[in-house]
C-alpha cells in the first residue's frame, strides 16, 4: 500500500481506472476516496494464469459477491478496498498490499475470498 501526500486541489481529482491507485494521506481527499468505496469495473476478459494444468483467471461474477474486492489489471490481482485503506493482519496482507491471485482457491471457503470475507 502506498501512502502519499497530496495538494489540496487533490479532493476533486478522478482516480485510475485500477486498484494500484494512491491513497491520499490528507484528510480530506481521503475520506472522499473512501466515499467513493472500491473501484469495481468489469473487463470483457482477464488475463489467464497456467495453475495446475488449467489456464484460470480472476472471474467478473466475484465483483458483484464481493462488494469490498477490486480488481488490479496491471498485477492481475484481487485486493480488499477496506484492507488497503485501513491495513489488516500481516497474514492477510496478500489482500491489502501483494493482491490475491489464485484464482483456483478464489472460492474456496478455507482460502480464498469467502475466508477473507469471513474475517
Amino acid at each position: 500500500m502506498r501512502v502519499v501526500e497530496t495538494a489540496a486541489g487533490a479532493v476533486g481529482c478522478s482516480r485510475e481506472e485500477d486498484a494500484d491507485f494512491i491513497i491520499p494521506s490528507e484528510r480530506l481527499a481521503r475520506d472522499s476516496y473512501i466515499r467513493r468505496g472500491p473501484i469495481q469495473r468489469e473487463e470483457e476478459s482477464y488475463p489467464k494464469t497456467l495453475i495446475g494444468s488449467k489456464y484460470r483467471s480472476f472471474n467478473k461474477t466475484w465483483l458483484r459477491k464481493y462488494q469490498w474486492l477490486e480488481y488490479n489489471k496491471t498485477t492481475d490481482a484481487a485486493f480488499c478496498f477496506p484492507c488497503r485503506v485501513f491495513g489488516c493482519t500481516a497474514t492477510d496482507r496478500k489482500f491489502s498490499a501483494e493482491g490475491f491471485r489464485d484464482w483456483k482457491s478464489a472460492l474456496d471457503t478455507g482460502k480464498g475470498f469467502a475466508k477473507h470475507d469471513a474475517s
